[in-house]
Parts: C-alpha cells; structure tokens; sequence
C-alpha cells in the first residue's frame, strides 16, 4: 500500500552529477536483444507481466495505469546498475555501508529486477489483476464517526483517513475530513496471478512523472530548497513502483529467497510532548530516519518498500534536474548543534531519543505540508488499514500485515548506528599537551582517552571527548565515555 501524500501537501550530500538539467526524460530501451540480455542475466522471463481484470477502472484510468508502468521502468533504467554504497543517496535510504553489507546483494538484485517487469507479456506471462473499486474497504464496519452519506464509501478504507472532532452538543464525534491514505494497495498471491493492485483516487490526483520533471525544474532555481525537495519529483510512476515491491515474484527469485516479502514498515518516534508514535516508514522523512537509525545489516532498508521505491525516485531525479534532491535532510550528527533553520529535517536524535521536532511550524514546513491538520500525522500513523501492503492473498476478514504480522513488528530506532566506511582506519595518535585532536568535519567522533577516531560513534561536538547529556548525567543511549561513567555537557 502507498500513502496518497498529495491532496494534502504531503508529497514526497549534495552531489551535482550534471552540471545543466534537461528535461529530456529517458525512453525504454524497446531493443528485444538487450532485454533478453538483461533478463537472462538474472533468471526472469522478458515477457514477464500482462494485465487482467481492471474492476472499477474506466478506460482513462486503465490508461493512466499503463502510463504510469512505463515510469516504471523508467525509474528502474535509472538504477539498473551497480549500486555506489558511498552515495549520499544510497547512504540517506539504505544506510551506512558497514551497517548494510549482509543485504547489499539483495537491494541490487532487486532494483536491477525493475526493468525487467515489462506489462507486455503474452497468455501466459505472469498476471497482475488491475482494479479501481477499493474491494478490501471493511463495509461490513461501521464508521468510526458521523458522516455524510456520500462520504460512508470512504469509511474503512485503505484509500481514506477520517478526520474526528468531538461535537459539543452531544459529545458524539464526526468526521469532519476525509484525508486521503493510500494512492493505492497491493496483495501478493502465489499462483500466475501473482498480485492483486488496487489504485486509489490519490494515484489518478497525482502527477506523472514528466509532469512532477517539469514543474519541478520550471518553477524552482537550480539548487533551491524546492528544487531539491525530493517530494517534488513523486508521481504516479513512484507509486506503482512502490506496488511493485510489494509482489513476492518480485524479491523472492533474485535475492535467491534471501527477502521474500517487502513490507510497509513502521518505526517508533517521540511527538513534540515526548509521547511515543507509531509511524509508518513513509516519504523522505520517516526512509532515512529508519536507515540511519536501525541495525541489523540492512534488513530493514531491504525490506521496506519506499526505501526502494524512495532511492529509485531520487536516483532518477538526479539525473534528470542536475543534482540530488536531498531535502529534507535527516543528519547524521547526534543532535542539533544548533536550533535547526525551519525546513532542514523534522526527525532528530536528542540524546538517544529519536524525536519529531517539537516546533510545528518546522514539521508542517520540513514535511511539506499545507495545514496544521497534518501535525497529528494521520497519513502516517500506524493502525488498522494504514498500510498499502495488503499481504499475501489476502481477504477482507484477513490479518492485516502491518499490524498482525510479528516479522513487521514497529522498529525501535537507535541512535548509536555507526556512520562510517567498514574500511579500516589507524588510530591516531596520542595528543600531547601541544597538540590538540582536530575538529572533525562531521562531528563523527569518540570520546575514549586516546582521542577521537573516524570509526566511533558520534558523540562530541568539538573535537574534544566531552559527552552528550543532560543536567542529569548521562542520557539512555549515550556512550559512556569517561572513566568513572559521567559526562560533560555540550560546549555552549
């Protein structure tokens, strides 16, 4: 299932690869000889997919559908190559490269199998059941409020998120807002069918990959904040591939059974109060913040769907606008050394504590949304129907993958991940009382009593091995790093 993030504002270092942007958007490669090249390099069928069923959809939304594929393929093109782990794209949505190695094979294998999926197969190709008619909404449920009764389609829906507030007259509650959820959702199903996709009324309100290029270019300067806003790039062709993700067939061959189900993840995160959320791991924000902040050899990074679907999207957007749209950014660095400028990043790590920030005006700013609404986070709260991925062939009474799955469980983010190359580097060495550790450009440093080394953890904010802590002492997560276990407070 993919968020719908753009009805409501919520759409989706800095490397120049181009030094002038075109948009001059790149073609399919048609040449049946390279294709077949291509899919005998990793074992798949050319004729891989075709459509069926399209319940619900009229023939200008089948026609968008198609459409949207051939992004698809595009955005697959863009990263059917080896994959540089020391990217700064491929560092903010896959993580560190020491932290990542165990699941590098997989995440190339499965971006290279984009481009394989081509929606030209024949009888007997693969089949991906098309629909429009929202068929798993819960109808048999009843609202979770008053509505309108040309609004009662939306309730319990994957496609729709209900807005409530408590009328004072009977202190019942109505749903004053439909937010729209997903732009679409997906189940996986284990036959020559091998996938269900239904495409929600936020996909058709998106914009098409050229048309997102366009505006994106057209409106913003080089190198402005918006121009490199990676929101501005989402578009139909991102969401279907996201979708795509979803389909067991598509993981399941290339990483040799190594990811066989990619998830819509879920990460915990404080709000602004301190109070813990569970948030799915969508959009540029909640992506890196779960890349940066998760261990486990990349496991989660390959097996989250818009981290995939998120890389692809700004590896094609780089090679299109003339530089990486990075923004909004989710730093490396521990915490803040100072207050963060409205729209840098709305995800930081205060002291172990992987928090929002709590200044609305820089959430509604860094996340691109257009109303202070959109601060409770609804799009991304995790719940009943939250979740595009509908799991493998699913019911309507049927567990829901995003939260009766205990291989989905939410992630408990950690802020002490190593940030560095896996390659070795000598200790430096012993400072006198002449010579002074440098300053590390990245704050990347530790705080053991033969000075910092570029391999540690971050914990210094001048160079020197002061700690990070509060009034208290030494704060949960933090690394204990003088002799009797207490800290120095940050240098003011």
């Amino acid at each position: 299932m993919f968020p719908n993030l753009w009805s409501s504002g919520l759409l989706f270092v800095s490397v120049s690869f181009f030094a002038i942007p075109t948009l001059a958007l790149p073609t399919i490669n048609d040449d049946l000889e390279a294709l077949r090249a291509l899919a005998s390099r990793q074992n798949i069928d050319p004729q891989a997919i075709r459509f069926t069923g399209w319940e619900g959809c009229s023939d200008s939304q089948q026609s968008d559908v198609n459409e949207a594929w051939k992004d698809v393929l595009m955005l697959g093109k863009a990263v059917n190559m080896d994959v540089d782990w020391k990217a700064p794209a491929t560092r903010d949505f896959f993580g560190s490269e020491n932290n990542n190695q165990e699941y590098q094979f997989a995440i190339q294998a499965i971006l290279k199998n984009i481009e394989t999926w081509r929606n030209d197969g024949t009888i007997l190709a693969w089949q991906i059941h098309m629909r429009c008619d929202d068929y798993l909404r819960r109808s048999e449920l009843s609202c979770p409020g008053r509505t309108k009764p040309e609004w009662e389609n939306r309730c319990n829906s994957r496609c729709w998120t209900p807005r409530l507030k408590r009328n004072p007259d009977d202190n019942q509650y109505d749903i004053v807002e439909w937010i729209p959820r997903a732009a679409a959702y997906t189940t996986s199903t284990s036959s020559t069918h091998v996938g269900i996709m239904n495409w929600c009324p936020g996909f058709f309100a998106a914009p098409t990959c050229n048309d997102a290029m366009n505006k994106a270019v057209n409106d913003y300067p080089a190198g402005s904040y918006e121009r490199l806003r990676l929101k501005n790039y989402e578009c139909r062709g991102y969401i279907a591939l996201h979708e795509l993700f979803h389909i067991d067939e598509m993981p399941r061959k290339v990483t040799k059974e190594k990811v066989t189900h990619i998830y819509d993840r879920k990460i915990k995160i404080r709000n602004g109060a301190g109070q813990i959320m569970t948030l799915m791991a969508y959009g540029p924000q909640f992506t890196k913040a779960m890349a940066k902040w998760t261990l486990g050899g990349g496991f989660y990074v390959a097996t989250n769907a818009d981290n995939l679907a998120q890389y692809a999207l700004a590896v094609w957007a780089t090679s299109r606008a003339g530089d990486y749209p990075k923004n909004p950014m989710v730093p490396s660095m521990d915490r803040p050394i100072s207050a963060p400028e409205r729209g840098t990043f709305a995800v930081y790590n205060d002291n172990g504590v992987i928090s929002l920030l709590n200044d609305t005006s820089s959430i509604i700013n860094a996340l691109g949304v257009s109303s202070t609404d959109v601060v409770d986070l609804l799009e991304f709260q995790g719940g009943p129907l939250s979740c595009s991925d509908a799991g493998t062939d699913a019911t309507p009474n049927g567990p829901d993958p995003c939260n009766d799955d205990a291989v989905n469980a939410a992630i408990e983010l950690v802020a002490d991940m190593p940030a560095s190359p896996p390659t070795p580097t000598p200790q430096p060495p012993q400072p006198t009382a002449s010579v002074s550790p440098a300053r590390p450009a990245d704050f990347n440093c530790s705080c053991g009593e033969s000075g910092c080394t570029p391999e540690s953890m971050g914990c210094c904010a001048n160079g020197s091995c002061a700690c990070h802590c509060t009034a208290s002492g030494c704060a949960a997560g933090d690394p204990v790093c003088c002799d009797n276990g207490s800290c120095k407070p940050l240098p003011t």
